[in-house]
This record gives C-alpha cells, sequence and structure tokens, in this order.
C-alpha cells in the first residue's frame, strides 16, 4: 500500500508546477468569494442612507469581483485538469511499459480482457 501511494506522490510531483499554479487561483478565487458579503453589507448600508453613488461604485466592484473569481475558476481548473491529465498519461504509460516488459508465459496465462 505504502509502495503504491508513493509511486502516486511521484506522479503527482512529476506536475508540481501546474498544481502550484492551479492553487495561486483557488486562493484568488476564494479571496474574492469571501470579500462578496463584505461589500454587500456596504451596498445595504448605502440603500439605507440614500447615496447613489456609493451604490454604484459598489455595483461595479461587484462586478469586477464576479469577474475576477471567474477568470480564477476557469484558470484554476485548465491548470488542475492539465496537471491531471498528464499525471493519467504518465500512469498509463508506465502500465504499458510494464506490460512489455513481462515474458511471453505471463500472456499465455493472463486473459487479454483482463490485462
Amino acid at each position: 500500500m505504502r509502495q503504491q501511494l508513493r509511486a502516486i506522490v511521484a506522479l503527482v510531483t512529476e506536475q508540481r508546477r501546474l498544481y502550484a499554479i492551479g492553487t495561486v487561483f483557488v486562493v484568488i478565487g476564494i479571496g474574492a468569494g469571501l470579500v462578496y458579503p463584505l461589500l454587500v453589507g456596504q451596498l445595504i448600508d448605502g440603500v439605507t442612507s440614500g447615496r447613489q453613488d456609493r451604490i454604484n461604485q459598489l455595483g461595479v466592484i461587484l462586478l469586477s469581483l464576479l469577474i475576477v473569481e471567474g477568470v480564477s475558476t476557469s484558470i484554476r481548473d485548465y491548470y488542475y485538469n492539465t496537471a491531471a491529465e498528464r499525471a493519467t498519461s504518465r500512469l498509463r504509460q508506465q502500465v504499458f511499459e510494464h506490460l512489455l516488459r513481462q515474458e511471453i508465459a505471463f500472456f499465455d496465462r493472463e486473459k487479454t480482457g483482463e490485462l
């Protein structure tokens, strides 16, 4: 079990650069999501005080925040998916190379569909 876990960790660490970049965008997305309640509270205060200019300003800020969160989520998904696809591709390549190193008797014993 530990050997299998080490092999998986090795595949993931090969893509650590992509995962690191994706993690930066996770933090940006989370930060943008956590600012919403603060700005909505200020928006409510602006409505109750009747300050139209502040309401418009907060609306633009909320729209900008929505765009930042959407872009960061898209970039995060791209980097995480790319890293996962590369790790999966490397795992498949390793399995294929392992099968090629087997002796002919191995293929006589095992059914092709089970491989």
